[in-house]
C-alpha cells in the first residue's frame, strides 16, 4: 500500500491534449488527508507519456465521495498496458469535473476520473477504467 503525502499535485485540466497511456491500476493507499491522519482512500492511477498520475479519492467525505487530489507518483502503475494513443478531455457539463481519456483509434472513452455532481450535496468521486475499448482489445 503506498503512503501518499509528499507527492506533486497537479490539476486534472493540466492533462488535457494527446498522450501516450501505457498503465492502470486501482486500488487502495494510505493518504494524509487536508485535515485529518492518516486514513485509507480509493485511488487510481494512470501512466501518461512516462508519468504516473494518481487520483485519490477524499477519505474525510464520509457517506459523499469527491475527488480530493491528483499526485504525480514515483511508484510505477502494477498494470502495463501496450502504448495507446489517447486524448484526454474535461467533462465541465452539468455539475461534472471528469477527465476522459479516449483511444484515438476505438473512439471509445477508456478510463474518467474526476468528481461528478460537483455542485450537487452528494457528489461522487469517478474512477472509470475500461481496458475493453483499448485498441488492443478490439
Amino acid at each position: 500500500m503506498e503512503r501518499i503525502d509528499e507527492y506533486k499535485e497537479v490539476n486534472l485540466s493540466d492533462l488535457v491534449g494527446g498522450h501516450v497511456l501505457t498503465g492502470v491500476e486501482m486500488g487502495r493507499a494510505k493518504y494524509k488527508a487536508r485535515y485529518s491522519d492518516y486514513d485509507e482512500s480509493n485511488y487510481i492511477k494512470f501512466c501518461l507519456d512516462g508519468v504516473n498520475y494518481m487520483c485519490m479519492e477524499d477519505p474525510e467525505d464520509g457517506y459523499r465521495s469527491s475527488m480530493d487530489g491528483v499526485f504525480v507518483s514515483d511508484e510505477p502503475c502494477s498494470t502495463v498496458i501496450p502504448p495507446t494513443s489517447v486524448l484526454a478531455v474535461m467533462n465541465m457539463q452539468d455539475g461534472s469535473e471528469i477527465l476522459n481519456l479516449i483511444d484515438r483509434e476505438t473512439l471509445e472513452t477508456v478510463l474518467s476520473v474526476g468528481t461528478d455532481r460537483t455542485d450537487d450535496y452528494y457528489p461522487l468521486f469517478i474512477s472509470y477504467w475500461n481496458p475493453a475499448g483499448l485498441v488492443w482489445n478490439q
